[in-house]
This record gives structure tokens, sequence and C-alpha cells, in this order.
């Protein structure tokens, strides 16, 4: 009689195990979700800073040639 809730038990156990470790992996992909994320809005800040130097460049250098035709 012992043998079968032997068994039982085991198994619980190893289905705790189990959703522990789906849970643990769900955990890993949402990090690693949120940190893409992160990176994508870092990505477009950056971008956005380029692209603001790149137009002040332009300016001045826009600015030069008016001075110089002056």
């Amino acid at each position: 009689m012992m043998a079968p809730a032997i068994a039982c038990s085991s198994h619980r156990v190893q289905q705790q195990q189990q959703q522990q470790q789906q849970q643990q992996q769900q955990q890993q992909q949402q990090q690693q979700q949120q940190q893409r994320r992160q990176e994508v809005k870092l990505l477009a800040q950056l971008q956005q800073e380029l692209q603001q130097q790149q137009q002040q460049q332009l300016q001045q250098q826009q600015l030069q040639q008016q001075q110089r035709i002056i």
C-alpha cells in the first residue's frame, strides 16, 4: 500500500518543479523583452541626438557659406 502513495507524492513534486521552471522561463522572457524595449528606446534617442547634431552642423556650414558670400 505504501508504494502508490510515494509515487503520487513524487509525481506532485515533479509537477511543482515543472511549474517553477515554466514560471522562471516566463520571467526570463519578460525581462529580455523589457531589456529589448529599453535598448530600442535608447537607440531611438541616440538617433534623434545624431540627427540634431547633423542639422546643427549643416546650419553652421550654411551660415559660414553665407558669411563668405557677404
